[in-house]
C-alpha cells in the first residue's frame, strides 16, 4: 500500500520533481526507476521478502531508495545509524535478527550479519534490471522497524506495516496541494526518514540538505521550499539567523511544522515575529502517528496547548485507576489511531503496559477541555513528587520563557533522599539576564514548586536528535556545584 503510492504518484507526474539531492534533481521516472533497479539487485544478491535488514548509509539519496527498494520486496529495514556507536549497533542487529546490512562501507556490518556494499552507480545505470520481476508485497507485512528512546535506556523498536505507515501518513495533516519539503533531521533518524518518505508517499517534492555545501536558509530559497519539518533547536537557530541577518520574517512563506510538543511561548512568539508566522507545533508518536496539532493562536490559549486531536483519532484522560476524567481535569492519556501498531517488537513487559484493549498509553499527562481542546503538561515519568507535593516540569518552564531574556530553559529534577525529586532549571539567556531575580520571578509565581536553583549555561546540552540529554544535565549540576 505504501510503496504502490509511490508508482502512482509517477503515473500521475513522471516528469515532477521528486528528490532535490544537493544540486541535482531527481524525477519521480527515475526515483521509481532507481528504486525497481536496486530492489532486483537486493534480490540478486540473495535477499528475500521477508527477511529484516539493516541500513547504515550515509548518502541520504541512496538511504532513501534502499528504503523503498526494501519495502517493495517485501523486507523490513531498520536503520543502523552511523552516529551510533558499533556496539550500539551491534546490540541492534542481533536483537531485531538481521540477515543483512546494507552500507556504503566494508567495516560497517556487525559481526555475524552479512553485507551488501552495493555499487549504487552502476545498480542505478543498469537497464537490464527493469526486467526484474518483484514479488506482491502484502499490505500487513513489517516494512521498518522504527527505533526510539524508551525510559529504561533501551531502546524501543516499533515494527510498522506498509498499511500503518500509509494511515499515518493520510493522518499527517501534510497540505494536500504539490509541495517542497525540506527537514534538516537526518535520515538517520527515524524522526527525519518518514518526513521524507511521507512526502514521497503523495507525490511532493522533498530537499535532502547538505549542511556542509550551503546554508538551510540558502537551501530553502535554491529550491523553493514551502514546507519545512524542524526540531525545536533548529527553529532557535533560525530565529538566531533571522535576528541577526533581517528586519522581518526571514521565511514569511514558508510553512514550518516544529516537533517537539512542550514548545514554549517564547520560543513561538520569536517565530512568528522573525522567521514565519506560518508555522504549527506537531504532537505525535511513533507507535501512532500524529495526533494533534496547533498553529500560531495556541499562544493565546496558554502553556501547552496541542490543538485539537485529528479526525478519526480518539484522546481520552485518565486517573491513576484508569478512570475516563470529565472534560479539564487533569490525567493520562490514552490514544487511538488507525496508523497505531500493535505492540513492540521484542518487548512483550512493555507491550502489555502501553497498548491494552485497542489504546495506546504513552505516559503523557494533560488535559482534554469540553470544546475538545487538548493541553499537555509532560510526561507522567517526569512529573516531579517533591515531598508528596507534584510539580509538572512544563509548569516551571512556562513561567520561566515568560521572563525577559530567558532564550531556552529545561526543568528537570535533582533526586534527594529526604524530598524526593528537587526542582532545578537549566536555562541560556542574553548577557544581561539576572539569575537571582529569575529565581525571584518564579518564586512569586510558583511558591513550593519553584525551581531551588538556577544553572545558567551557553546553551542547553542536546543530542543529536534535538531532545535535552539529561545525563550531560546531570553531570554540569555536579561540576558546578
Amino acid at each position: 500500500m505504501f510503496t504502490e503510492q509511490l508508482r502512482r504518484a509517477t503515473l500521475r507526474g513522471p516528469d515532477r520533481i521528486a528528490l532535490f539531492d544537493n544540486d541535482a534533481a531527481v524525477s519521480y521516472a527515475q526515483l521509481d526507476r532507481s528504486v525497481h533497479r536496486l530492489a532486483g539487485a537486493m534480490l540478486q544478491s540473495g535477499i528475500v521478502p521477508g527477511d529484516r535488514v539493516g541500513l547504515t548509509l550515509r548518502n541520504a539519496c541512496h538511504h532513501l531508495i534502499a528504503a523503498l527498494a526494501l519495502m517493495r520486496i517485501g523486507c523490513a529495514h531498520v536503520i543502523l545509524a552511523t552516529h551510533d556507536p558499533r556496539p550500539v549497533r551491534a546490540e541492534l542487529a542481533a536483537r531485531c535478527r538481521l540477515s543483512c546490512v546494507v552500507a556504503d562501507q566494508s567495516s560497517d556490518a556487525p559481526d555475524q550479519v552479512s553485507l551488501l556494499v552495493p555499487d549504487f552507480d552502476r545498480v542505478f545505470a543498469d537497464a537490464g534490471l527493469d526486467r526484474t520481476s518483484l514479488p506482491s508485497v502484502e499490505n500487513e507485512s513489517v516494512a521498518l522497524l522504527a527505533t526510539s528512546s524508551g525510559s529504561t535506556g533501551r531502546a524501543k523498536i516499533v515494527p510498522l506495516t506498509q498499511r500503518q505507515l500509509y494511515n499515518q501518513t493520510l493522518a499527517a495533516n501534510w497540505p494536500q496541494s504539490p509541495q517542497t519539503l525540506c527537514c534538516p533531521i537526518s535520515v538517520q533518524f527515524y524522526a527525519g526518514q518518514r518526513q521524507h518518505l511521507q512526502m514521497l508517499c503523495l507525490g511532493h517534492a522533498t530537499v535532502l540538505w547538505d549542511r556542509v555545501k550551503v546554508s538551510l536558509v540558502e537551501a530553502f530559497s535554491r529550491h523553493g521550499v514551502t514546507v519545512a519539518s524542524l526540531s525545536s533547536a533548529q527553529a532557535r537557530g533560525l530565529v538566531d539567523e533571522a535576528r541577526n541577518n533581517s528586519t522581518g520574517p526571514l521565511l514569511p512563506h514558508v510553512r514550518m511544522r516544529l516537533f517537539g510538543s512542550l514548545i514554549g511561548q517564547t520560543l513561538r512568539e520569536a517565530i512568528r515575529e522573525t522567521v514565519t508566522p506560518n508555522f504549527e507545533v506537531i504532537y505525535g508518536a511513533t507507535e501512532c502517528g500524529l495526533i494533534a496539532w496547533a498553529g500560531p493562536e495556541a499562544e493565546q490559549e496558554g502553556p501547552g496547548w496541542l490543538g485539537r486531536p485529528q479526525a478519526g483519532i480518539s484522546v481520552e484522560v485518565l486517573d491513576d485507576d484508569g478512570r475516563q476524567l470529565a472534560p479539564g481535569e487533569t490525567g493520562t492519556f490514552r490514544i487511538r489511531t488507525p496508523g497505531m501498531v500493535d505492540g513492540y517488537f521484542d518487548d512483550d513487559a512493555l507491550t502489555a503496559k502501553m497498548f491494552r484493549n485497542g489504546w495506546f498509553y504513552p505516559g503523557d499527562v494533560g488535559r482534554l477541555t469540553s470544546d475538545g481542546l487538548l493541553f499537555l503538561d509532560g510526561r507522567a515519568d517526569d512529573i516531579m513528587n517533591l515531598s508528596g507535593v507534584k510539580v509538572s516540569p512544563a509548569e516551571i518552564q512556562a513561567v520561566a520563557e515568560a521572563f525577559p531574556g530567558v532564550i531556552d530553559c529545561v526543568a528537570f529534577p535533582l533526586r534527594s533522599a529526604v524530598h524526593g525529586d528537587v526542582p532545578l532549571l537549566a536555562v541560556a539567556a542574553d548577557s544581561g539576564m539576572d539569575v537571582a531575580a529569575l529565581l525571584k520571578y518564579c518564586r512569586d509565581r510558583l511558591g513550593i514548586r519553584a525551581p531551588r536553583r538556577i544553572l545558567r549555561l551557553d546553551r542547553l546540552p542536546r543530542n543529536a536528535a534535538g531532545k535535552i540529554d539529561y545525563r550531560e544535565l546531570q553531570i554540569l549540576v555536579s561540576t558546578n556545584s
